[in-house]
C-alpha cells in the first residue's frame, strides 16, 4: 500500500511552495501510472507559466525508517531524481525552467520504533517545491527558506550576464510591395542580417550554498537608435550582475538605462535614467531576468 500523490500548480492549503507529493510502495523509486497522470497535470500547468515566467523546482526525497540510514538516504536519493527526470524530460527545452535540484533527507525527519503503517507510507515521498507563486496565492508571504541540517551542497550559479538584441528597418521602403532596384535589394538585404533576437554573449558564474537566493540585480541597459539613411538600427545591450546570499524577504533591484539616438554618425540626443526599488521574492523569482537559469 502506498499514500495517494497530488500534485497542483497553486500549492498546499499551508504552503503554497509545496506544489505536489509523490508516494512510493516500501523499498522502490519506480512511478506507477497514477504517479504519472499526476505529474502530467502539473507540466501541463507550467507549460503554460514558463512561457513568461521562472520556475525552478527543487525535489526532496524521503523514506521510512526501515533498511540502514546509508541505504535510506540512497533510496531517497532515487527517489528525487525519478521525480525530477519525468518532469524535465518533458519541460526541460524552456530556458524558463530548472529541475536540477535535488536533496535526499533519507530517514532523518522518519519517525523511528513505534511508527504505523499509515505513517511510514506517508514518509515514503518526494517533495516538489517551487520558486513560482501561483497567482492565486500572492496574497501570501513565504520568507523561510529550506532548512537543510549537516552539509548543504553547492551549485553553479550565473553571476553576470551580458547579452543583446537588434532590429532595422529599410525608411525608404516601408513594408510591403517594394520595387526591385539594385539599391533597393542592397539594404533589404542589409536590413535582414541586421534583424535578430536577444543572444546571450557572455556569463560568469561562481558556486553558492544551494539554499541562497538572488538578493540584489544591478542592470545596466544601453539602447542605442541609429538613423543612417536609409536605414534605421535599434540596438540593446544589457548587463545584469547578481548578489547571491541567504535569501531576504525582497529583491532589490537596480536599474540604469542609457539611451541614445545618432543620426548620420552624430549624437543628437543623450539621456540617462536611474531608479531602484525592492520586489516580493516570490515575484522576483518567476521573473526570468532577475533570477537567472542554472548555468
Amino acid at each position: 500500500m502506498q499514500a495517494r500523490s497530488w500534485a497542483a500548480g497553486r500549492g498546499a492549503d499551508d504552503n503554497p511552495r509545496l506544489v505536489g507529493q509523490i508516494y512510493f510502495p516500501r523499498d522502490d523509486a519506480n512511478l506507477d501510472p497514477q504517479d504519472v497522470g499526476t505529474l502530467n497535470r502539473l507540466v501541463e500547468e507550467y507549460r503554460r507559466v514558463i512561457v513568461g515566467y521562472r520556475v525552478e523546482l527543487l525535489f526532496a526525497g524521503h523514506a521510512d525508517h526501515r533498511a540502514s540510514a546509508d541505504y535510506n538516504v540512497g533510496l531517497a536519493m532515487r527517489r528525487a531524481d525519478a521525480v525530477s527526470h519525468f518532469l524535465r524530460a518533458r519541460l526541460g527545452r524552456s530556458p524558463n525552467y530548472s529541475g536540477f535540484r535535488l536533496l535526499s533527507f533519507g530517514e532523518r525527519h522518519a519517525r523511528q520504533a513505534g511508527a504505523s503503517l499509515a505513517q511510514m507510507m506517508g514518509e515514503r515521498r518526494v517533495d516538489i517545491v517551487t520558486t513560482y507563486l501561483h497567482p492565486s496565492r500572492r496574497r501570501f508571504v513565504v520568507d523561510t527558506p529550506l532548512r537543510v541540517t549537516g552539509a548543504v551542497p553547492e551549485v553553479d550559479r550565473i553571476v553576470y550576464r551580458e547579452f543583446s538584441s537588434h532590429d532595422a528597418e529599410n525608411m525608404a521602403h516601408p513594408a510591403g510591395p517594394q520595387g526591385s532596384s539594385l539599391a533597393g535589394e542592397a539594404i533589404r538585404s542589409m536590413v535582414s542580417a541586421l534583424r535578430g533576437d536577444e543572444r546571450e554573449h557572455r556569463r560568469q558564474t561562481a558556486r553558492f550554498p544551494v539554499t541562497h537566493r538572488v538578493n540584489r540585480v544591478a542592470i545596466d541597459e544601453h539602447r542605442d537608435v541609429r538613423r543612417d539613411w536609409p536605414a534605421r538600427v535599434a540596438i540593446k545591450h544589457v548587463e545584469v550582475r547578481y548578489e547571491w546570499g541567504p535569501p531576504a524577504p525582497r529583491v532589490t533591484v537596480e536599474r540604469t538605462v542609457l539611451r541614445e539616438l545618432h543620426i548620420n554618425d552624430r549624437r543628437v540626443q543623450h539621456a540617462e535614467h536611474s531608479e531602484s526599488y525592492t520586489v516580493v521574492r516570490g515575484e522576483a523569482e518567476a521573473h526570468p531576468l532577475l533570477f537567472p537559469p542554472n548555468p
